[in-house]
C-alpha cells in the first residue's frame, strides 16, 4: 500500500508540474482534434476544454498559415517519435491573432499517451518586434539606396559593413568587392589625407567631422560628413567636384565682374545657385534671380539696403555668425543653417573681398529632412533590437528553467519503473517487462533531451575568460577522452601545426568536440573513419575545417542540420538528440563567426567554421 500510495503522490506531482507549467500542453488525436489542454493553454489563448471541443488545431490557424501547419502535422503524423518545431498565428478568444511557437511530438507509439503533444508558449510580442525590425531595415535601405549621397558603414576594424549605390558608382566598384575589407587596404592613397585624418578622428574620438578632400586617383572632390555609430562610423560622401570646378569659374568670373558688369550680370543670373554680395558695411550690391526664389525676397526689397534690416530675424543666427567671421578672417566658410521663417535647410558658401562678401547658396532641405529621417529611423532600430535581444534572453531562461525542472519527475519516472521491474519481475509476462523497458528508455531519451536542450541554453553564458588556446592540445585531450571508439573503429585522425589562439577554452573546445565525434559517428558500417582537421586564417579570422569519409550529407539538408532537435536518421541506427550541431552553431557564432558545410552523400563531409581573432 505504501508504494502504490507513492505512485499516485509522483503521479499527482507530474500532473501538478504540467498543469502548473508555463508553456501550453495539448493533445491531439489522428483527426488534429484536441483531447486534452492544459489550463496554462487555456490561459494562453483564452479558449477553455467546451469552447474548442467544436474546433480542430488548423481550424484556428490562420489561414496565411494552415498550408504550412498541415505540411508539419502530416510529416509529424507519418513518423512516430518525430517532433517539428513551428510558429503558427493562433485564434485568440478574444478575436485577435496570436503567435504560438509549438513543439508537436508523434507520440502514438506510447500506449500511455496514444496523441501527438504539442508544448507552446506564446511569442507574439517577440514576432511582432522580428516584423517591426524587417519593416525598420527595409526603410533605411530604401532611404539609403535612394539618396543622391553615397553612404557606406564601417565596424570597428574600419572594414566595410554596407554600401550604397551611389558609393559603387562613385570609385567604381561593387558592393562584394568592398564589403568585409578594410577601407585603407582598398584606397593606399588616401593614407595621410585630410579623409583619412577625418575618419580616424571620428572613430578614436567619437565625435562628428566634417570636411572637404581631393582624391587624385579618381579625380574626386569630396565632402564627408562622419558620424560615430556604435563601434564604428556612418560615412556620407557627396560628390562635389562640379561645385569645385564651378567655384573655380565663380572666382575667375568675379575678376570679370570688375571688367565688365554686363558680363558678370549674364554669368551671375545664369548659375544654377541664389547668390547675392554686400558691401562692408552690409549693403546688398547684387542678388540674382535665383536668390529671389529661394529667399523669396524680390530684387527691389533688396538691393541698396542693409541686409539685417530686411532680414532681421536672422540676426545671431548660424548665418549671422558664419558671415561675420569670414569678414573677419578673411577665410571663406562653407556651412549649412535653417532658416525658421521659411522652415528651410541651406548649403552656404561665402567669400571674403576688400570690398565686402559674396554668398552662394542653394535649399538642401530635401536632403536634411532624409537625414533627420534617417536618423530617428536608426534610433527606432537600435530600440527594437534592444527589445528582441530582450525577448531572446527571457527565452532562453525559460528553457533553461524548463529543462532543469523536468528533469526530477523523469528520474522519479524512471526509478519507480527500475522498481517495478525489480520486484514484480516474476509477476509479469515478457510483454509486461517490454513495455517497462521502452518506457525507461523513452524517460532516458527524454532525460538526454532536457540535457542538450540545457546545454543548449547555457551557450553564450561564458563563465570563464579569454586565454591563449593550443588548438593542437585541445585535440589531443579529445583523442583521448574518445580512445575506445577510436580503438574500436580504427580511426585515423590527422592533423599538425596547428595554432595557439585567443579565445575562451572551453566552448572551443565542445565545437571540436562535437564535430569529431559526428565524424566518428556517421559512418557505414565496417568503414575506416580517416579525419583530417587543417585551419587557414586572415588579417580577421582564423578558419578551420574537419574532413570526414563518412556517409555525407545532402545539399537540401545543410540549413536543417544546424535546426534544433533535427535529426537525418532513426536513433537506432546513429544515436542522438539532434543537438549537437545547433549547440556547435550557437557556440561559433557567439564567438564571432559562422559555420558552414561541404558534403555529397556517400563521399564523406568537411565542416568549416571562423573565430574571430582577439
Amino acid at each position: 500500500m505504501e508504494t502504490k500510495q507513492k505512485n499516485i503522490d509522483s503521479d499527482a506531482r507530474f500532473r501538478k508540474l504540467i498543469e502548473n507549467s508555463f508553456s501550453g500542453i495539448t493533445l491531439l488525436n489522428r483527426d488534429l482534434d484536441i483531447i486534452y489542454r492544459s489550463p496554462s493553454a487555456e490561459r494562453i489563448n483564452g479558449w477553455n476544454m467546451a469552447e474548442r471541443v467544436k474546433n480542430t488545431t488548423k481550424d484556428l490557424t490562420h489561414p496565411d498559415d494552415r498550408e504550412q501547419l498541415i505540411l508539419l502535422l502530416n510529416e509529424v503524423l507519418d513518423s512516430p517519435g518525430l517532433s517539428k518545431t513551428g510558429c503558427f498565428r493562433s485564434l485568440h478568444f478574444s478575436g485577435h491573432y496570436i503567435w504560438l511557437e509549438c513543439v508537436y511530438t508523434n507520440m502514438f507509439n506510447e500506449p500511455e499517451i496514444n496523441a501527438i503533444v504539442c508544448n507552446f508558449i506564446d511569442v507574439t510580442e517577440r514576432k511582432l518586434a522580428e516584423i517591426e525590425v524587417q519593416k525598420k531595415t527595409s526603410q533605411v535601405q530604401y532611404l539609403l539606396e535612394s539618396i543622391t549621397d553615397g553612404f557606406a558603414s564601417l565596424d570597428e576594424n574600419l572594414c566595410y559593413t554596407y554600401v550604397n549605390t551611389a558609393i559603387e558608382n562613385m570609385v567604381g566598384m561593387k558592393s562584394e568587392n568592398l564589403i568585409g575589407r578594410n577601407i585603407w587596404e582598398i584606397f593606399p592613397d588616401a593614407v595621410g589625407s585630410a579623409t583619412y585624418h577625418a575618419i580616424q578622428k571620428a572613430f578614436t574620438e567619437k565625435i562628428y567631422v566634417s570636411n572637404e578632400d581631393h582624391y587624385e586617383p579618381l579625380n574626386l572632390w569630396q565632402e564627408n560628413r562622419i558620424y560615430p555609430s556604435g563601434n564604428g562610423i556612418s560615412l556620407f560622401i557627396r560628390n562635389i567636384t562640379s561645385q569645385k570646378n564651378q567655384e573655380l569659374q565663380r572666382e575667375l568670373l568675379s575678376l570679370a565682374v570688375t571688367q565688365s558688369l554686363k558680363e558678370k550680370n549674364n554669368i551671375l543670373e545664369s548659375i544654377g545657385d541664389a547668390f547675392f554680395a554686400v558691401d562692408e558695411n552690409w549693403i546688398v550690391t547684387y542678388w540674382n534671380n535665383m536668390a529671389e526664389k529661394v529667399l523669396q525676397t524680390p530684387k527691389s526689397n533688396i538691393i541698396n539696403k542693409m541686409l539685417w534690416d530686411v532680414f532681421k530675424d536672422a540676426i545671431g543666427s548660424v548665418s549671422y555668425n558664419n558671415y561675420h567671421e569670414a569678414i573677419a578672417t578673411n577665410q571663406a566658410v562653407h556651412f549649412e543653417d535653417h532658416y525658421e521663417r521659411l522652415n528651410k535647410w541651406y548649403e552656404v558658401s561665402a567669400y571674403p573681398s576688400g570690398k565686402g562678401l559674396s554668398v552662394y547658396f542653394k535649399d538642401i532641405t530635401e536632403r536634411k529632412v532624409s537625414e533627420i529621417l534617417l536618423k530617428e529611423l536608426n534610433n527606432d532600430l537600435k530600440k527594437q533590437t534592444k527589445e528582441l535581444a530582450t525577448s531572446n534572453a527571457e527565452l532562453e531562461q525559460f528553457a533553461y528553467v524548463a529543462s532543469h525542472d523536468l528533469q526530477e519527475p523523469l528520474r522519479m519516472i524512471t526509478g519507480f519503473l527500475s522498481q517495478i521491474e525489480r520486484r514484480y519481475s516474476d509477476k509479469l509476462d515478457s510483454k509486461g517487462r517490454q513495455y517497462i523497458h521502452f518506457a525507461v528508455d523513452g524517460a532516458k531519451r527524454m532525460r538526454e533531451i532536457i540535457l542538450d536542450l540545457l546545454e543548449f541554453s547555457r551557450v553564450g553564458r561564458v563563465e570563464d575568460s579569454i586565454e591563449p588556446t593550443d588548438t593542437n592540445k585541445l585535440l589531443n585531450d579529445i583523442i583521448s577522452l574518445y580512445h575506445k571508439k577510436i580503438a574500436d573503429k580504427k580511426a585515423v585522425i590527422q592533423y599538425d601545426n596547428l595554432p595557439t589562439i585567443n579565445t575562451y577554452k572551453v566552448p572551443l573546445r565542445q565545437v571540436f568536440q562535437n564535430l569529431v565525434s559526428n565524424a566518428l559517428k556517421y559512418q557505414q558500417a565496417g568503414n575506416v573513419p580517416v579525419i583530417k582537421i587543417n585551419y587557414t586564417q586572415t588579417s580577421k579570422y582564423y578558419t578551420f575545417s574537419v574532413q570526414d569519409n563518412g556517409i555525407g550529407i545532402d545539399a537540401e539538408y545543410f540549413d536543417t542540420i544546424f535546426i534544433i532537435f533535427q535529426r537525418l536518421h532513426n536513433k537506432e541506427i546513429y544515436s542522438g538528440t539532434g543537438m549537437g550541431l545547433a549547440v556547435t552553431k550557437k557556440i561559433v557564432e557567439n564567438l564571432g563567426g559562422k559555420i558552414w558545410l561541404e558534403s555529397e552523400p556517400g563521399k564523406g563531409s568537411t565542416f568549416y567554421f571562423n573565430i574571430l581573432k582577439k
